[in-house]
């Protein structure tokens, strides 16, 4: 077999998926750079993280998510057990998208019938998604090192030990995971049986490793992708031997994926999606379409928000106590913010987290017009005698009400949390800080239907608004940016409605963005061709 035979699918692939790979690893290599300078610049010494050591370890809901902080907490220790959940996670979710797009994403989308074409039969075009998510999760974790041994002269608390284990078991983490999406790929007929597939088995990883961080069982971090992290404690132990076993777990998970794959013919799958039917779908308008295609989609995001308020009010009492102990944390917390009071910094905190998540939400939404526009399916429905104009509108409303119901859902769950941490005026303050974002979210579905309208290839354009505004919001104070560019965030002007505040200026600012960028969206989108791909 020549080179190209060897190579040419994994390189296709790559090339293909450029983008989305830089879209998820750059930002996470930003935050991973900023993480343990701002620990040192806030906590220059261990005497003055003590309380914030205690108040964490000694907290259930941080114990499940991020597992136990390791003593006696040094930058390395924090940055690891802070930031390298965030990376494992992520990552994992990344590979995972990847190896299901590498398969039976590049059937779907007809690209693995050019490749045939060309002369690169199944076992080829498995091959080079192998390759691919073996070339990703290496590169990934080679970066995630190279970031923390680039930090060694600014950071004296961090070790090149350190940083090369946290490197590498985020690639075998991420390589593993990534392999479980092709093997999903491989076994499922369509990309979104596989994703379900691939996501359940993620969910497992989770449970399990969230059952180790609250009860102890450490068996369960080697069965846990998720887990292994603690297992090779970066900064900490630095287990170097576990990367075998981690590495050995891998290529048994990648002979399975062949095993799997090799002799399967094209566009074939053992498993069916039972979701697919032949009758025809009885639907009365183009709203009614567009919320049975995105139904699923509002309840996978709101069941990830309403977690993680779960989650967030548990971490309340014991967070609020923190910074009432802790004054470099409790300035901390008041710089990102711009709050005084303590309990509504941590609340207005976490409910630009959770905005996050639904204005993501919502840029998906609407960003679904040009996808549609691309897949020829806005042509089929015109056809149907729609308005050109109902289609987008139509997105902006489903976006709209979508997001409002999601973040009444989440603040409704966090403040019944917050209730058994707190007082009942601190759980209005949360439900008051996460509602209170709706108007942020509506500007960035303005800017996404003003985008889509005036050209569907420049859409992609819409998360700008949003990776500016998060990184504006939540390091903002750290990266020492000046007030007015702070403001400009979209997330920044939620007033404490709570203490009887009303609606800033910014907050008029946003909705006068969402009601003159969708009228002119909307227009745009009526009066151009169509750019189906």
């Amino acid at each position: 077999m020549s080179a190209a035979h060897g190579t040419g699918p994994a390189r296709v692939a790559l090339r293909t998926h450029r983008r989305r790979i830089l879209a998820w690893t750059l930002p996470l290599l930003g935050l991973l750079a900023v993480v343990a300078p701002s620990y040192a610049s806030t906590y220059p010494k261990l005497s003055q993280r003590q309380h914030l050591i205690e108040s964490l370890g000694d907290n259930a809901a941080t114990r499940l998510l991020y597992g136990p902080l390791p003593d006696p907490g040094t930058i390395g220790q924090l940055a690891a057990w802070e930031m390298g959940t965030y990376l494992i996670i992520a990552s994992s979710i990344m590979a995972l998208l990847l190896g299901v797009s590498f398969v039976r994403g590049a059937e779907d989308s007809g690209v693995a019938e050019l490749l045939q074409a060309s002369g690169h039969d199944g076992r080829d075009r498995l091959r080079g998604g192998l390759t691919a998510v073996a070339v990703v999760a290496v590169g990934f974790g080679l970066a995630v090192a190279a970031v923390g041994v680039a930090e060694l002269p600014i950071v004296d608390e961090l070790t090149w030990q350190g940083a090369v284990g946290l490197g590498a078991v985020t690639a075998c983490c991420s390589l593993c995971f990534g392999l479980i999406g092709l093997a999903a790929g491989e076994s499922a007929d369509s990309t979104g049986l596989a994703k379900l597939l691939g996501f359940l088995a993620l969910a497992v990883a989770f449970a399990l490793r969230a059952v180790a961080n609250v009860h102890g069982v450490t068996a369960l971090r080697w069965v846990s992708p998720l887990g292994w992290k603690d297992v090779e404690a970066p900064y900490t132990d630095d287990r170097w031997w576990s990367l075998l076993v981690f590495a050995a777990l891998c290529g048994a998970v990648g002979a399975g994926v062949w095993l799997i794959g090799r002799g399967r013919e094209y566009a074939t799958a053992p498993l069916h999606d039972r979701a697919t039917s032949d009758d025809r779908l009885q639907v009365r308008s183009a709203l009614a379409l567009t919320w049975h295609l995105e139904r699923g989609r509002w309840l996978s995001w709101t069941a990830v928000c309403a977690a993680l308020a779960a989650l967030f009010g548990g971490m309340s009492g014991s967070l609020v106590q923190l910074l009432q102990r802790d004054s470099s944390t409790a300035k901390l917390m008041s710089d990102l913010t711009g709050e005084h009071r303590l309990d509504a910094a941590f609340f207005s905190f976490a409910g630009v987290l959770l905005a996050l998540l639904a204005g993501c939400y919502a840029v998906l939404t609407v960003l679904g017009s040009g996808t549609d526009e691309a897949d020829g399916l806005l042509e089929d429905v015109l056809t149907c005698g729609v308005a050109r104009r109902t289609p987008l509108v139509v997105r902006a409303v489903v976006a709209v009400l979508g997001s409002l119901a999601m973040l009444a859902v989440v603040g409704g769950i966090g403040a019944l949390v917050t209730m058994t941490q707190l007082d009942d005026a601190a759980a209005g303050r949360n439900f008051a800080y996460t509602v209170g974002q709706w108007p942020a979210v509506l500007a960035l579905t303005g800017v996404g239907v003003l985008l889509v309208g005036a050209r569907r290839t420049v859409a992609v354009a819409t998360w700008i608004p949003v990776a500016g505004s998060a990184v504006l919001v939540l390091m903002g104070s750290v990266l020492h940016a000046p007030r007015w560019l702070q403001v400009s965030a979209v997330f920044s002007h939620v007033p404490d409605y709570a203490d009887g505040n009303g609606p800033s200026t910014g907050v008029f600012v946003l909705l006068l963005c969402f009601l003159v960028c969708v009228p002119l969206g909307v227009v745009w989108r009526s009066r151009r061709d169509l750019i189906p791909d």
